[in-house]
């Protein structure tokens, strides 16, 4: 956002970032970036990219507790946090991906938000799944590194919804998301 900043100074913003949409459409808002399978019908849409769900730790975590491979898992403290849906990639996902029906233990764990699982990885409570951008290579999230395992491609998208497309304002951020190459060319709506 540092570019649009620098690019639009005039245009003022305000970001609310919750896990779940309460509302389809909150008050006061110019523009959604949501999470979801696009089976809800938001006609203006714009898919902006899929995400691949990789497993990581802290460098701290993996010197206590080498993961050489990915049997090591099934010993490991994992670290959980809600999914508001089926199209959010979760342990039993991985699991299933990765050890083909055996069970991973429950988690060591569990919190409510997604950036509190990755803070407690961060600091060496255990291993998290780590969304990342598909299109972005090597982005990851600081101070961990991935773990021996799959990448799960998640079965949703991240989605620009403008909910004022009216509105010059909103126009700019879509226009700037755009020069980003973050817009999925040639996706439907």
């Amino acid at each position: 956002m540092a570019d649009f900043r620098r690019q639009h100074p005039e245009i003022a913003l305000r970001i609310v970032a919750q896990d779940e949409l309460d509302e389809i459409k909150p008050n006061g808002a110019d523009l959604l970036i949501r999470y979801g399978p696009g089976s809800w019908e938001e006609p203006t849409a714009i898919k902006l990219f899929n995400a691949r769900v990789v497993a990581m730790a802290s460098p701290d975590y993996l010197a206590r507790h080498p993961i050489r491979n990915i049997d090591d898992v099934t010993t490991a403290a994992l670290i959980a946090y809600d999914t508001p849906g089926r199209e959010w990639v979760s342990w039993s996902d991985w699991a299933r991906v990765a050890l083909r029906g055996r069970a991973l233990p429950t988690p060591a764990l569990s919190v409510s938000r997604y950036h509190d699982a990755v803070i407690a990885a961060q600091q060496g409570h255990g291993i998290v799944l780590v969304w990342n951008v598909l299109d972005r290579a090597g982005l990851g999230v600081e101070g961990l590194v991935p773990i021996p395992g799959p990448e799960i491609r998640s079965p949703g998208a991240f989605y620009l919804v403008p909910l004022t497309a009216e509105k010059e304002a909103t126009r700019s951020l879509i226009d700037w998301f755009n020069g980003q190459s973050v817009i999925e060319k040639n996706a439907g709506s």
